[in-house]
């Protein structure tokens, strides 16, 4: 419990068992990964309210500034083009109707 309220502090979700996780194999990279995921964000009109960064497998904290939804999400998956998905959603509905 300790060391997920933590990670959450921290605006990072750890996997689900964090007693089988060595620890040591995270990919704690230095600031400037967490300041290519705010970079990203902004590029979408977004934020990444995390403020650590433990590798591409692990989720982060994002908001979209459109919308203000907030998700967690891996940073594969954010690189991969996937944003907000109520955003998403509205395109895809506003496309429908053309």
């Amino acid at each position: 419990d300790y060391i997920r309220k933590k990670c959450i502090e921290q605006g990072i979700i750890p996997p689900n068992r964090i007693s089988k996780i060595d620890w040591r194999t995270l990919d704690i990279s230095p600031p400037d990964k967490i300041q290519e995921m705010v970079e990203i964000a902004k590029s979408r009109n977004g934020f990444c309210l995390s403020k650590r960064y433990f590798g591409v497998h692990v989720k982060l904290h994002w908001k979209c500034g459109k919308c203000d939804y907030d998700w967690w999400a891996t940073p594969n998956n954010i690189k991969n083009w996937h944003w907000c998905k109520i955003c998403g959603i509205q395109k895809m509905i506003k496309n429908r109707k053309k």
